[in-house]
């Protein structure tokens, strides 16, 4: 059974994750975050991890037939690895295997899409009271129509804020990479205000990330 040391990941693995970090010897976005979180993880052993990636690996249309709207809510996000006592150890072995693209469906793909709203959403259901969640995204090509992630509440839709300031979930967001353009930052920023951290952690090194995460880790 999780526990309030419980940490959900939500990982983007948008194609934009593929493009290469000036000044760090030709690694990727995605290189250099994913080894950032399995260190975040070995140096955390007492906390149960999950792990939410995104957008979806099994591709699909979001397109409304006959028409160039795109529904992003509808994107099938899933819960990759529950949070339990085992969670860290999947997560590790997903994370090591996804260096290749060869070895790992979790290897980001060609998808231009950074539905942060969507994920968040799926990520929370995953996470218990007093947990955190901490999400990952370089920001890129969000596209989303709640693109502030402050579309209004409709029916069984409330946003993401909403549902975060509902829960006593910590959400802590970090934006990854130079690009990281105002949609996104002011989503960041929203909702790590309304997980209680106040402000979204930007960084565009591997030793900017790593600072921000011994942040989160304080």
């Amino acid at each position: 059974e999780a526990t309030s040391s419980s940490a959900m990941i939500i990982l983007d693995r948008s194609a934009s994750m593929l493009s290469t970090v000036p000044n760090s010897g030709g690694k990727t976005r995605w290189e250099i975050i994913r080894q950032a979180i399995i260190n975040l993880m070995e140096a955390s052993e007492g906390t149960q991890f999950g792990l939410t990636v995104f957008p979806e690996i099994e591709s699909h249309d979001l397109y409304r037939p006959n028409s160039n709207v795109v529904h992003y809510e509808n994107e099938d996000i899933q819960i990759n690895v529950p949070i339990s006592a085992t969670g860290r150890q999947e997560i590790l072995e997903i994370l090591n295997t996804a260096s290749e693209e060869l070895l790992s469906e979790y290897y980001p793909g060609n998808i231009s899409r950074t539905p942060i709203y969507t994920a968040v959403r799926k990520g929370l259901e995953g996470t218990p009271d007093d947990g955190h969640l901490i999400l990952f995204t370089d920001g890129a090509q969000q596209r989303e129509r709640h693109g502030r992630c402050t579309r209004p509440s409709t029916g069984d839709r409330p946003n993401a804020e909403s549902l975060v300031r509902e829960r006593t979930v910590q959400v802590h967001t970090v934006g990854f990479g130079a690009g990281i353009g105002g949609g996104a930052r002011d989503c960041l920023n929203a909702l790590a205000e309304a997980g209680g951290t106040m402000a979204f952690h930007p960084a565009d090194t591997e030793e900017s990330l790593a600072d921000e995460l011994n942040s989160i880790m304080s």
